[in-house]
């Protein structure tokens, strides 16, 4: 078995990452970006793989390059990965790419299809979000029959190009289970195409279909879509809707967050678990315990310093830590919630575990959702290397460590 993980692939002529030929090869924790070829690729019956938490993007020929490119290699896991900015398609599986399984992975900004299904048969997709492509969101085309799509979300893909959040061709209709998901345009563009035949609503194609009768028309409610934040926000349907009870349906959501149940939102989902989200990130909702631990804070309104003397009252609400936009080339924002007066320590890191930046460390004392710059530079005033580097928040109540990709 082979293992490729935290591993960073650019500037190659063909592929950034290949598993050739091989069985039980584990792609995982890395990035290719801007190769000639695609970012990843699984070819020549590879099988038994598992192509997991990547980010594949910038990939530069506009008619191969995709995030991932799957050729007939079948059996395989791919999971929790992103793909965007490529200059073709965001996930590709064809020709012989037969059962296939792709869970929670997010495509945006790609040139052509966020996920293309194609000539091969029994893909099952759990959780995939597609957002933003310049043609389709899901593509199944070429006989590319007995495809599942569950709990997935697919908007505003094609708009003003004549494409659709969903493709299927009539080639590929036969054994088609689709449910659960999430389709919306922001336009009146038409969301799917079956077949021959141009739908607008989903419950049109619903009807003819026998199709998608609990997938959802509604804007999923994204933080950021164009920063290629897919979190969803306070009120958005996914949340609470999901069906548990579809096949490979993950206890956890694409960054290891549990399932959480909104206090907020009715329980409309179905399975064992009626509380989780459709689409790959799960919504963390301000929580119960943290508020009542928080409780009414005290603050001198200052912003760092010496320890406040006087006091006013503040509700605090909290929100795990994000740094947009991600990728980022500097001028990024990185925000958490600081629940308590206490001591800020912020670092960043390289994927050595070496530090390189120390963005805020010392008191602060106003409580409520803090921010603060990345500007790509390390404590030695020079520009920080493309590649992925991690964040460490550090304060009173909690640890938290994300990552981010910086680009050059």
């Amino acid at each position: 078995q082979v293992t490729i993980t935290h591993d960073v692939a650019s500037w190659s002529a063909t592929y950034g990452i290949q598993a050739d030929t091989s069985t039980a090869v584990l792609i995982g924790a890395s990035t290719a970006s801007v190769n000639l070829a695609s970012g990843i690729a699984l070819t020549k019956g590879s099988t038994s793989c598992t192509v997991q938490d990547d980010e594949s993007f910038g990939n530069v020929t506009s008619n191969s390059a995709c995030g991932l490119y799957d050729f007939g290699a079948p059996g395989n896991l791919i999971q929790r990965n992103r793909f965007h900015d490529n200059a073709y398609i965001g996930v590709l599986v064809s020709t012989g790419a037969n059962n296939n399984v792709l869970i929670q992975n997010r495509a945006w900004h790609n040139a052509r299809h966020g996920a293309r299904d194609a000539y091969c048969t029994g893909t099952l997709h759990v959780g995939d979000v597609m957002s933003g492509n310049g043609a389709n969101g899901f593509a199944i085309e070429g006989g590319a029959t007995g495809t599942t799509l569950c709990d997935c979300i697919a908007v505003n893909n094609g708009l003003g190009a004549g494409g659709f959040d969903l493709e299927v061709d009539a080639t590929s209709t036969p054994g088609l289970t689709s449910n659960d998901n999430l389709i919306w345009n922001s336009t009146s563009q038409a969301v799917v195409k079956y077949g021959s035949t141009s739908y607008s609503t989903v419950a049109a194609f619903s009807a003819a279909s026998g199709q998608d009768t609990r997938t959802l028309q509604a804007d999923p409610m994204f933080v950021n879509p164009a920063a290629g934040d897919l979190h969803l926000q306070e009120g958005s349907p996914a949340i609470d809707s999901g069906n548990s009870g579809v096949p490979s349906w993950p206890a956890t959501d694409a960054e290891g967050n549990a399932r959480v149940d909104d206090p907020n939102t009715p329980n409309t989902g179905l399975g064992p678990i009626a509380y989780g989200d459709r689409g790959a990130l799960e919504f963390q909702p301000p929580s119960s315990t943290q508020a009542a631990q928080a409780g009414v804070r005290r603050t001198s309104g200052s912003t760092g310093g010496s320890r406040p003397d006087s006091a006013a009252t503040t509700a605090v609400i909290f929100r795990p830590a994000r740094l947009v936009p991600n990728p980022t080339r500097g001028g990024a924002l990185l925000s958490f919630t600081v629940m308590t007066p206490g001591p800020v320590d912020v670092r960043i890191y390289d994927v050595a575990g070496r530090l390189v930046r120390t963005v805020a460390r010392g008191w602060q004392a106003e409580v409520g959702e803090r921010s603060f710059p990345v500007d790509g530079r390390g404590d030695d005033g020079g520009p920080l290397g493309a590649g992925i580097y991690f964040y460490e928040i550090r304060t009173t109540e909690r640890r938290e460590v994300g990552r981010f990709t910086m680009l050059r």
